[in-house]
């Protein structure tokens, strides 16, 4: 009985290293944070995907860096009650804003736990709709590897727009009717293009869309 409950251990053991060995860490968001808990009506995404954050806010609460974008990006002052979506996703930052009355949005992109604006840009937007995604490639991982970001917009009933990447699923929350601002680390720099696989989610987690996209950097 004692051999018996010794090897009954050992095998106990053996399965509870394998099971470490295989574990992962969780996902983090580039601010070095976990993200809030998956929605549940994505949880069945698993355990290498990641929330993304996301704060709709007015231009008077922003901090300096943040003030330091709509400069770059729009090029003049704005009204104190402009509102902003500011996102923290796995690879970086982003900022992205339309203004009033005008058919462009714009936006920046920082990479890690950078503050400093790697990437901005402006996108026309025609009869409701982005005329480009606006892909940028200028910003880097620590390691030196190029991050793909664009827009992507929801389609009508979306909740979540999903970047299924390297290892990592990334759930952005629709916010403010604008388009959402996504990375990725696969990017081609000879033909500065990056490849996006999107899936949009209603808020039951019905999937609404899904595509694989390879936008260019606009000439």
């Amino acid at each position: 009985m004692g051999l018996v409950a010794a090897v009954v251990l050992i095998s106990a053991a053996a399965v509870l290293s394998a099971g470490c060995g295989n574990s992962r860490p969780p996902v983090k968001l580039a601010d070095g944070s976990g993200g809030s808990p998956l929605p549940a009506a994505l949880e069945r995404l698993g355990k290498t995907s990641v929330l993304t954050s996301e704060r709709t806010v007015q231009l008077r609460t922003l901090d300096a860096q943040g003030r330091a974008c709509v400069r770059l990006s729009a090029g003049r002052a704005l009204a104190p009650d402009q509102m902003l979506v500011e996102r923290i996703d796995h690879l970086g930052a982003s900022v992205t804003f339309r203004l009033r009355g005008e058919p462009f949005a714009y936006g920046c992109t920082s990479s890690g736990r950078s503050h400093r604006w790697c990437g901005h840009f402006v996108g026309e937007i025609r009869q409701g709709h982005l005329v480009d995604p606006r892909l940028d490639i200028a910003c880097r991982t620590a390691a030196g590897a190029p991050i793909g970001s664009a827009w992507i917009e929801p389609v009508a009933q979306a909740k979540w727009i999903v970047i299924r990447g390297r290892g990592v699923i990334q759930i952005y929350p629709t916010a403010a009717s604008l388009p959402v601002r996504v990375t990725t680390l696969s990017v081609d720099i000879p033909t500065a293009t990056a490849v996006f696989r999107v899936e949009q989610y209603d808020l039951q987690g019905t999937r609404v869309s899904e595509a694989t996209l390879r936008p260019a950097v606009a000439g």
